[in-house]
């Protein structure tokens, strides 16, 4: 029994081993292919740009680089959106950080980075590539820490930590296999025709004929419009309230802190996007509110910005159409320009 425990014990440690061997030589991106087509092409070509866009469907969808870049032509900006759908925190803070890793100093001037909130890993998600690829012992503890001053039950912060923790694990056990023989499609159509990595969700529809889910989605929002004026009533009722701050997580605060401090040693203005549409926004507006006012900006509040909450500029409940895209665009750049007025090239 001794020698079965000892010989149990060396294949297991061989086994993790070899599993950790194999992730030195794998992308760090490999878990979201979306993601890694975007960021090889950006990579060949980022001698072209000096603003780049991260973050989930929410910006990818909504932030057009070459408007962007036409409106804000006094500032020099040459944009890549590189966000890709799904990518939420803490994954797309893990993504910024392995960029910053590889970034020259001094190559890229200003990033717009989604601000979000941490969701919970469903139990069905837990085992898969998306979930587990970017798990290492930093972005766990920062998820236990968030979870841990979130205001939220006792229950629900238990399913957060099992979620995360169970994720992580699945990530040093699970390399070899879904790693060395993973194979991805061809993701080329994120980066769209114009190369500047912005494809709106009903241009992809109509460019993809047969993709019935898109169309699914549309008809399904089409015939259920009330459960939009419902989430505008909902982030009515967050910015109305005159104190956020009992929703103000600080392992996030703390977090974005750092990610802005890391990004000035790139000489890398970092700004966050709080963008429309989203389920909550209690949280968001509390960081918001302890950021200095040139690192966020804030493109949600249904009174100030109504046409990104009408049903002409939409696709669906969360995401916008390529006019609704375009309204976005101009209040980013409105809004980017009212933050650096006299100071087209803010120092660090």
């Amino acid at each position: 029994m001794k020698k079965f425990s000892v010989n149990l014990l060396f294949f297991v440690c061989l086994y993790l081993g070899i599993n950790q061997l194999v992730s030195l030589f794998v992308s760090p991106y490999h878990g979201n292919p979306f993601y890694l087509e975007k960021y090889n092409y950006f990579a060949q070509h980022q001698d072209d740009y000096n603003t780049l866009i991260l973050g989930s469907s929410r910006v990818y969808r909504h932030i057009q680089p070459n408007y962007l870049d036409e409106l804000l032509k006094d500032y020099e900006t040459s944009t890549f959106n590189l966000a890709a759908p799904s990518t939420f925190n803490p994954e797309a803070y893990y993504l910024y950080e392995k960029l910053l890793n590889v970034l020259e100093k001094d190559r890229i001037k200003y990033v717009f980075l989604e601000l979000q909130s941490l969701d919970p890993i469903s139990r069905r998600n837990i085992n898969t590539r998306r979930n587990y690829y970017w798990h290492n012992w930093e972005y766990l503890n920062f998820a236990i820490n968030y979870t841990l001053n979130s205001n939220i039950s006792l229950n629900e912060k238990t399913q957060f930590i099992y979620g995360y923790s169970i994720s992580y694990l699945v990530n040093k056990t699970r390399v070899i296999y879904d790693d060395v023989f993973f194979q991805t499609r061809n993701f080329k159509e994120y980066i769209d025709n114009n190369q500047d990595g912005f494809y709106a969700v009903d241009r992809q529809m109509a460019d993809s004929k047969n993709n019935n889910m898109l169309k699914d989605r549309m008809r399904y929002f089409l015939e259920n419009t009330h459960l939009l004026k419902s989430r505008i009533e909902s982030t009515n009722q967050s910015f109305s309230k005159q104190n956020n701050q009992d929703f103000l997580n600080k392992a996030h605060l703390n977090k974005i802190n750092y990610l802005i401090k890391k990004s000035k040693e790139k000489n890398i203005h970092l700004v966050f996007i709080i963008p429309p549409r989203l389920p909550e926004y209690d949280g968001l507006i509390a960081i918001k509110e302890k950021l200095p006012k040139t690192h966020i900006i804030e493109i949600a509040n249904p009174e100030k910005y109504p046409e990104l909450y009408q049903i002409d500029y939409s696709f669906d409940i969360g995401h916008l159409n390529s006019e609704g895209a375009k309204i976005f665009t101009e209040y980013l750049a409105d809004e980017f320009i009212d933050l650096f007025p006299s100071n087209p090239q803010p120092s660090s």
